[in-house]
This record gives structure tokens, sequence and C-alpha cells, in this order.
């Protein structure tokens, strides 16, 4: 599964702009952090520092797999991402009006809908490749849909709107790339437009009430 001849690809210049972002992010959350909680100056800097860690070390997994290779696990992958955002609505914390977070050791938090994006882009391209050069009936296009619309509804109803409409992005930027039939899906897009908007008008009516009432809670 892994495969060393992947680091002779790796983009150092791409790689140097990524750790000196990560550096000066950790400058900025150590006066941040001193600010917000002065009794506990690096809480928020330990966190952030765990959690660089973490990706650091995903990022140089992903890096060496063989993605060719990965393709059979897509559907495990795609069962683990709907599992863990249902899970948030059972052992999930609310706050801000929202049930976005599951709780870990050491007061630690994950956000599925986080890496839901990316579980979506890695499986998502196995399920089109499938379907390559069989896009261009109004019908063709009802499987990937689904596809999508579940771990989208998921995070909709957490609420998160805006992962939801990264999501909704995902899906049509992808779907092009697959040789979607450009006329029948564009259509089907400009039609999505009018309920992404009563979607949006929806979601606002409903949440903008209890952001209001958070708001006042603070003291």
């Amino acid at each position: 599964m892994l495969d060393r001849r992947m680091l002779k690809n790796i983009d150092l210049i791409f790689v140097f702009f990524v750790l000196l972002l990560l550096g000066s992010s950790l400058v900025i959350q150590s006066t941040a952090s001193y600010n917000i909680l002065p009794s506990k100056p690096y809480h928020y800097l330990k966190i952030h520092s765990v959690w660089i860690a973490t990706g650091l070390v995903y990022l140089v997994i992903l890096a060496l797999l063989d993605y060719q290779k990965l393709r059979r696990f897509s559907w495990l992958i795609y069962g683990f991402n709907i599992l863990l955002l249902v899970a948030v609505f059972i052992v999930g914390e609310e706050g801000r009006g929202a049930q976005r977070w599951i709780p870990l050791f050491g007061g630690y938090n994950i956000q599925p809908s986080e890496f839901a994006k990316l579980f979506l882009i890695v499986t998502f391209a196995d399920f089109l490749a499938k379907r390559q050069g069989k896009l261009n009936r109004f019908r063709d296009f009802i499987p990937p849909f689904l596809y999508v619309a579940l771990p989208m509804v998921l995070i909709l109803r957490q609420p998160d709107l805006g992962t939801t409409m990264v999501f909704m992005a995902i899906f049509i930027g992808m779907m092009f790339v697959a040789g979607a039939n450009v006329k029948k899906f564009g259509g089907l897009i400009l039609g999505g437009l009018s309920a992404a908007i009563f979607m949006v008008w929806v979601y606002f009516a409903d949440n903008v009430p209890k952001w209001l009432l958070w708001a006042k809670s603070i003291p």
C-alpha cells in the first residue's frame, strides 16, 4: 500500500510554504491564546500544536499511499464517513446553536464534517470513475447525486450550511470533470440554484433566533 517512490514527486516549494504558514499560525495562536486565557497562556497553543502534528502525520501517510490501491477500500471509507456524521447526533456536543463536534480524551474535539470533505473527494472519484461515459441522461445523474446527498443532508442537519455548500461545489465540479453532459447537467444546476436559495433562506430563518439567544447568554 505504501509507495516510497511517491516521495520523489513531492513539490518541495509547496511543502516549504505549507510549513511557513503552519509556523506563522503557531506564532499568532500563542499571542491570541495569552489574550483569551491569561491564566493558561499556552492552552490553545498546545491544542493547535497537537492538530498540526496530527495533520503532518496524515500528510506523510497520504503522500506514501498508492491511491490506485486505495480504491478497493472506497465503500469502507464512505461507510466510515457516514458513521462519523451520524455519531455527531448521538454523542456530539452542542455549541453556538449547532451540533458538530465529537468530544475526545483530554478535552479535545473533532469535527467530522471537516474530514468528510476529504473522504467524499476520494470515494466519489472512485464512484464516478466507474461511470465514465455513462453520464449523458438525466437518470444517470441520480445515483451520483444520492451518493453525495446522504452525507450532505447529515451535515445540513447539524446545521452547517457552509460545509453543505462546499459539498455541492465538490459534486458539481467532479461531475463535470467526470464527463457529465454539459447541457443537461448544466440545466439541472440552474434549477438547483433556486432550491439552494430557498435552502439558505430556511437555514437563516431557523438559526438566526438561536444565534441571538446564544449571544445574549454571553456574560
